[in-house]
This record gives structure tokens, C-alpha cells and sequence, in this order.
């Protein structure tokens, strides 16, 4: 399953409608009907975000283990040891 197919799969299982998602994402009335016509390249924090938004959670497989997968945090970039020290010279 692509994940445009996935997303269409989510919005029917959630009885969420296109406009509701976009709006709820912070994004243009028409950010989901256009992102599924388009069949735009959806990455996995974009897709969690809608997944969470929709009761769902985007999880890999495999190892005995699942892994979430979750949308990017505002401070994901705020301790990354070494490359801060190197930012900040």
C-alpha cells in the first residue's frame, strides 16, 4: 500500500473528511484533496501527523519489535550533541 492509498484508507476508516484533516493540520482547506489528486510524495513524519490526527499510528515491523514512527517535535533539533557544538562555533 502507497502511502497516498494508506492516507485515503485512514480518512474512510476514520470518517474523516479531507477538509477536516487539512484543518486540523494547520493547512489549507484544500491541502488533502490536493496531496491525494496529485498523488504527492508523502514522507513518514507528514504521515504520522495525519495518522495521529485520525486515531492511527504509523508503526515499522519486524525484529519482534515495532518502532513508531511520529511527526517531528519542534525541539527535535535542540540536543544533538556534537553538531550543536559545531552550530554554534
Amino acid at each position: 500500500m502507497t502511502p497516498t492509498e494508506a492516507l485515503r484508507e485512514m480518512l474512510d476508516r476514520s470518517e474523516t473528511s479531507m477538509y477536516a484533516l487539512s484543518k486540523a493540520m494547520g493547512k489549507s482547506p484544500m491541502y488533502i484533496k490536493n496531496t491525494i489528486r496529485q498523488g504527492s510524495n508523502i514522507g513518514s513524519a507528514t504521515l504520522a501527523a495525519m495518522a495521529s490526527h485520525m486515531g492511527f499510528k504509523l508503526t515499522l515491523n519486524g525484529m519482534g519489535e515495532p518502532i513508531e514512527i511520529t511527526e517531528r517535535s519542534e525541539d527535535a533539533d535542540s540536543d544533538q550533541g556534537p553538531a550543536d557544538e559545531r552550530r554554534d562555533s
